[in-house]
């Protein structure tokens, strides 16, 4: 586990994997000679199997390191980027969601309050509410804007 926080901190320094390679030679070289001794000579060959695989495994496990090495750098620009993708898309949501929200309510009353954005027929017009307002007719003041203008009767 402290292997794999070290690598993805990135503070597993080469000198630390360099040490951690040689104790591992001295601890796979007491076991060959351990093993020579529980089995004789004849173990050689057996020995030597153990030495190719843990060359492979030293070789795959400082291309791993290396690799972790490369994702965590170019994962945190790519955090980094999206990071700010994200900052962005939250800021424009902001926007959208402090823009007047647009609700049909009916004929104009004046005793009604109408918020921006807030929609009201008046005279056959519809008028759209620019600014916060109550008694304030369509047309009249300011806080309107026209939307569609009265038609004419066919």
């Amino acid at each position: 586990m402290k292997l794999a926080e070290d690598v993805a901190a990135d503070t597993f320094s080469p000198g630390e994997v360099d040490e951690a390679f040689t104790d591992a030679k001295k601890w796979l070289s007491r076991l060959k000679k351990a093993y020579r001794l529980d089995r004789g000579d004849r173990a050689d060959s057996q020995v030597q199997y153990l030495q190719s695989r843990h060359d492979v495994i030293d070789a795959l496990f400082r291309a791993c390191i290396a690799e972790t090495r490369l994702l965590i750098r170019t994962g945190g620009d790519r955090r980094r980027e999206l990071e700010e993708r994200v900052r962005v898309l939250e800021a424009r949501l902001a926007m959208v969601e402090n823009q007047p929200k647009s609700a049909y309510r009916g004929v104009w009353s004046a005793t009604e309050e109408y918020s921006p954005g807030d929609q009201a027929t008046c005279a056959g017009s519809l008028w759209i509410a620019s600014a916060e307002n109550r008694g304030v007719k369509p047309g009249t003041g300011t806080g309107w804007k026209l939307a569609v203008k009265k038609g004419r009767a066919a």
